[in-house]
């Protein structure tokens, strides 16, 4: 997963660079760690970070399954 990331930083350095002042950003990849890393350096300060994993694997439907957020640099202000 690591790679992954490393992979497609390129384009999401395009759109780090476009995110709107006080905007929210999303994730969704398995591994956390190097999700909210690269948000946290490359995104502007003031960028809301939520990112959440549903908590099933590929071959489970995934209606009715948990889903857990995180809210590593979310301001207090988010509904």
């Amino acid at each position: 997963m690591y790679e992954a990331i490393e992979t497609y930083m390129p384009s999401l350095t395009d759109l780090f660079i476009a995110t709107k002042q006080g905007a929210i950003v999303g994730g969704q990849t398995s591994c956390k760690a190097p999700e909210i890393a690269a948000f946290e350096k490359h995104l502007p300060a003031d960028v809301d970070i939520v990112s959440c994993h549903s908590l099933h694997g590929p071959n489970i439907d995934p209606r009715g399954q948990p889903l857990v957020s995180r809210m590593p640099s979310a301001s207090q202000s988010l509904p």
